[in-house]
């Protein structure tokens, strides 16, 4: 008889895991699921931190103004080479993430009609670019973007979420 009950409890917890995994599917949304746990005590989800996770992959890019030319675009966030590992812990995304974070909020407040200027958000990046990022030689002005792109999903091509206009430098010294 135990070895009966260690059995059908073993297949409840499995069965229990499989829900629970179902539920948290990224594709779709498993409505069946939600239909059995309206108040999500059954089915757990674990999605707490990030609910609705980063499906693309944000970069800023920067070019100085030296002179009357600029420079080339340059890259000044990038992602690491993805593995496995990844998936229990990365602690490299959160350069991404908070980009990613700016670029949105910057984002939705301009759309309600805020001055970009008043953002907190874009200025964060305004700093980020001004105070922390080597700037060339001679430089009197910086201006960068932020892209969105889908990663390794060669499909899609990148997308420019926000352009600053040329940023005056603060002379070196």
């Amino acid at each position: 008889m135990p070895k009966v009950i260690a059995r059908v409890l073993a297949a409840g917890l499995l069965g229990w895991f499989f829900v629970t995994c179902c539920a948290h599917h990224p594709g779709r949304r498993i409505r069946w699921a939600e239909a059995l746990d309206r108040r999500r005590v059954l089915i757990p989800d674990w999605r707490f931190y990030a609910p609705e996770p980063m499906v693309h992959d944000h970069y800023i890019l920067c070019r100085d103004l030296v002179g009357d030319a600029a420079t080339t675009w340059r890259r000044l966030t990038s992602y690491p080479q993805r593995r496995l590992s990844h998936a229990l812990w990365n602690p490299d995304s959160r350069a991404g993430k908070a980009v990613a974070d700016a670029a949105g909020r910057t984002i939705l407040a301009a759309a309600a009609g805020v001055p970009i200027a008043e953002i907190n958000s874009y200025r964060l990046l305004v700093n980020y670019v001004c105070r922390n990022v080597p700037h060339a030689e001679g430089a009197v002005a910086t201006q960068f973007v932020v892209l969105r792109s889908a990663g390794y999903d060669a499909a899609e091509k990148p997308r420019v979420l926000i352009r600053s206009p040329m940023i005056e430098l603060a002379p070196a010294g």
